[in-house]
């Protein structure tokens, strides 16, 4: 404020031909020089990781690209709000504590402990909002499996991006979008030891792995991953000669790592958790496959160009099906129990090249769509929930799941061990069963955009847990193994 109101005397004097007097320039210019200074000293305290870290601000995390990616003014103003959280009005130890008594009623001391196997795909989605038909069915294993299991739709709050935050919400039970920072939860939110699937299986004699076709730098996952308890990360640089799809490690290929670790560990644990993380759906998708591969596609809406945009697209779909296919034929040759959650993150714009237009602003849907009608439609991404030894849930569906719900709901299906705080939050949340992007999803399908007054009591005391963990006394930590 201080520098605009100088620069706009200095205008005012020059356009009216004030001279300015020596004192008079002093006095405007050491105010300005004081707030440079201090501008500067805290952009390079709060641009330092070691600084952040040795103010016990951070646990190692890259607060540097927090700024790189946000710019420091944007990041700044973030980050401020972030260190002087408002600390909800009924936010006490005596509060925490009959939550905690709650929690502790539910217990995870009967659930069955399996071998778990978790993969997050790139960009997964259907094409019905494309207005398209396909020459076949690129889902076919998908809509096979579903006959052994159980499937259904995760409503993500993110599109085209913002991978990790569901990945965050899948390992945490918690929400990525109601809490101070727009930052991904991996930079700003996590803390060692961070309560969570991971930390109860490690507790319960699991060994926790993870498998991710990309580098360990974006989005902080080379420090998250440990955080959240994994014993061991495998990334890209880990793969030797991957079956490459355009410019990402093919689906199979990261598949057959997990297999490769599984086998591994398996002979070290008494049981294991393995989760990947692919990218062969990453786009541009154009120029993977020869012509005569690709999948059909016809379009009374769309050009040439879209379409093999969409052929494309399908055939990837087509070979990410394929590659699950392969994984539950492994799996079913196995003595070991097993059970396999599959889901994507987000959907995405299909392009052809990273120049390329978005092929869904071509097609009427883009035209005409309204957020509350028709958000379902952008936000859905499939999951399947497969084991190789119930079939007690054959063709069933949990209908709509919210990402901080997806591991939650999927083992609690099957009886297998999640932590006791998930427990309570599918035991206590009685007036939904999800939240995505602060929206509610009831127990019948329907995505809310208000809350009644229970859901808001529901939501606040979920929201209350969250501050405990992440900004509060930490008053839970004891309970949410």
């Amino acid at each position: 404020m201080l520098i605009a109101l100088a620069v706009v005397i200095v205008v005012a004097a020059h356009l009216l031909k004030i001279k300015l007097s020596y004192r008079l320039w002093i006095r405007l210019l050491l105010p300005i020089l004081f707030v440079l200074a201090i501008f500067f000293m805290i952009h390079f305290l709060f641009y330092n990781e070691n600084f952040m870290l040795s103010c016990g601000w951070i646990d190692k995390t890259n607060m540097s690209d927090s700024y790189y990616y946000n710019t420091f003014y944007t990041q700044f103003i973030i980050e401020t709000e972030y260190f002087f959280p408002k600390k909800p009005t009924n936010y006490s130890e005596a509060t925490m504590m009959q939550i905690a008594d709650v929690i502790s009623s539910y217990g995870n001391e009967t659930d069955e402990r399996v071998d778990i196997i978790a993969i997050q795909v790139e960009s997964w989605q259907m094409l019905d909002q494309y207005d398209v038909q396909l020459s076949e069915d690129v889902f076919a294993n998908y809509h096979r499996l579903a006959n052994e299991g159980i499937t259904g739709f995760m409503i993500s709050p993110k599109y085209g991006g913002g991978t990790a935050d569901i990945e965050y919400e899948a390992f945490t039970g918690f929400t990525s979008n109601d809490t101070e920072s727009i930052t991904t939860p991996f930079n700003i939110n996590m803390h060692s030891n961070f309560p969570g699937l991971i930390r109860t299986l490690k507790s319960n004699g699991y060994g926790a792995f993870s498998v991710h076709s990309y580098t360990n730098y974006l989005y902080n996952r080379k420090n998250a991953y440990p955080m959240l308890g994994f014993d061991e990360s495998y990334f890209s640089d880990s793969f030797v000669d991957p079956i490459m799809s355009g410019p990402w490690i093919s689906e199979q290929s990261c598949i057959e790592k997990m297999i490769e670790v599984y086998e591994k560990e398996v002979p070290n644990h008494d049981h294991v958790f393995v989760y990947g993380l692919t990218m062969q759906n990453h786009t541009p998708c154009g120029g993977r496959y020869p012509e005569e591969d690709l999948v059909g596609v016809t379009s009374p809406v769309l050009s040439d160009e879209d379409i093999l945009t969409l052929r494309n697209y399908a055939t990837i779909l087509k070979d990410i099906d394929s590659s699950i296919g392969y994984l539950t034929d492994y799996l079913s040759t196995l003595d070991r129990k097993v059970i396999l959650v599959v889901w994507g993150d987000h959907q995405t714009d299909a392009k052809e090249t990273d120049e390329s237009d978005a092929v869904l602003s071509h097609t009427p849907f883009y035209q005409t769509y309204d957020e509350e009608k028709d958000f379902y439609k952008l936000h859905t991404t499939p999951y399947l929930v497969w084991t190789n030894y119930d079939r007690s849930n054959d063709g069933t569906s949990l209908g709509y799941l919210a990402p901080n719900r997806i591991l939650a709901q999927s083992l609690n299906a099957y009886n297998v061990l999640i932590p006791s705080y998930w427990h309570y939050f599918i035991g206590e949340e009685k007036s939904y069963k999800g939240v995505t992007a602060n929206y509610l999803i009831t127990f019948d399908d329907q995505i809310l955009f208000e809350k009644s007054p229970a859901q808001l009591e529901e939501y606040s005391t979920r929201k209350l847990i969250q501050y405990d963990v992440i900004r509060g006394k930490q008053y839970l930590d004891p309970y949410l193994d």
